[in-house]
């Protein structure tokens, strides 16, 4: 893991990976429902950009959406460092 961000109202905690040792390997986001008494790690489902690799993350609620930020650092020159921005659904990132 390289970063965690709590929802505390939903009770769901997000996770960003990467195995940033090795180079072709592409970073995802998971989720963690804390709500139930058996966790479940789960992927997140969504259209990651291209060569992402996910460092730090944050949560922002705002007139009643919830949105996850993710630094993602390429690590390849035709790529720039980003911030991908994923609205969170129902537990599903669009």
């Amino acid at each position: 893991p390289e970063d965690i961000a709590i929802d505390r109202e939903n009770q769901v905690i997000y996770i960003s990976s990467h195995d940033r040792r090795n180079f072709d390997s592409i970073g995802r986001i998971y989720s963690l429902d804390i709500s139930k008494e058996n966790y479940l790690l789960k992927e997140v489902k969504t259209n990651y950009p291209p060569n992402f690799r996910p460092h730090g993350i944050s949560l922002r609620k705002e007139n009643n959406k919830i949105y996850l930020y993710a630094i993602s650092h390429p690590n390849l020159p035709e790529y720039m460092h980003s911030v991908e921005q994923f609205e969170i659904i129902k537990n599903e990132f669009k």
